[in-house]
């Protein structure tokens, strides 16, 4: 996802972009077609050796990979366009691990579904999201990812907090970070930014863990106690527009 918001930002800023998959020793090419990737790409970029056809936006698998769930796009401004894709992603992971347990089942589509909101919560852009869920049968691992190419999840955040005056307007990022996961904050007052916080609480409770990757930093968070406390922080990365979150758990 990282890469594909990659390609979307350089393609807003009107820039020719190309995708040269020749001379890999991976099968990285084999598989972005597999899960869709190519789908979601810009219809500017150029793919080499060749771009796979797609007559349509259907799914290929449908959930019928053992393994991978392929990418959607979120609307960031037509909330209904996301409303069925939790559901769709969870029942669709209930037929690749094989289960029907419905606690489960429910907790994961509420973890998809609050992230699938952040986008037109945050991001402030026309262009979509996307959320993309993997589950790794040897390890028995599960990823859950959204990103978006908007203005940023803090960026936001510490605008609707400045305008506010917020106590918490002048604070790091990773504060901010961990004030919206364990407690709840929001850009746009009290009683608001509660959908983190409760995709956050079900993280905890599967022991998972949360990458953000932001603008220029990377805040990896892991679980303590009933809280998430802060792994590692990764500052001045390379600029990366928009806001990546990948919740990860076995």
């Amino acid at each position: 996802l990282k890469l594909l918001c990659l390609c979307h930002h350089v393609v807003a800023l009107h820039l020719p972009l190309t995708l040269n998959f020749n001379g890999g020793q991976c099968d990285c090419f084999t598989f972005l077609e597999r899960c869709g990737f190519f789908r979601a790409l810009p219809r500017s970029v150029t793919v080499i050796p060749t771009r796979p056809v797609s007559h349509d936006a259907s799914i290929v698998y449908a959930g019928n990979s053992a393994n991978l769930l392929e990418i959607r796009e979120v609307s960031p401004s037509i909330i209904s366009q996301n409303r069925p894709i939790p559901g769709q992603l969870t029942d669709t992971l209930g037929r690749v691990i094989n289960t029907n347990c419905e606690s489960f089942l429910s907790q994961i589509q509420t973890v998809i579904s609050e992230f699938c909101d952040n986008v037109p919560e945050h991001s402030q852009t026309t262009t979509p999201g996307f959320v993309y869920m993997h589950h790794y049968p040897a390890t028995k691992k599960l990823v859950i990812s959204v990103a978006d190419i908007g203005v940023g999840l803090l960026n936001s955040l510490r605008a609707g907090l400045t305008s506010r005056g917020h106590p918490l307007r002048t604070e790091s990022s990773k504060t901010l970070i961990l004030e919206m996961f364990n407690k709840g904050l929001s850009r746009k007052g009290e009683q608001r930014g509660t959908g983190l916080n409760r995709a956050a609480r079900i993280a905890i409770d599967y022991k998972g863990t949360l990458h953000v990757r932001l603008d220029q930093q990377i805040i990896d968070l892991h679980p303590i106690g009933d809280q998430f406390a802060t792994a590692s922080v990764n500052e001045n990365c390379a600029i990366s527009k928009g806001t990546h979150i990948t919740f990860s758990f076995s």
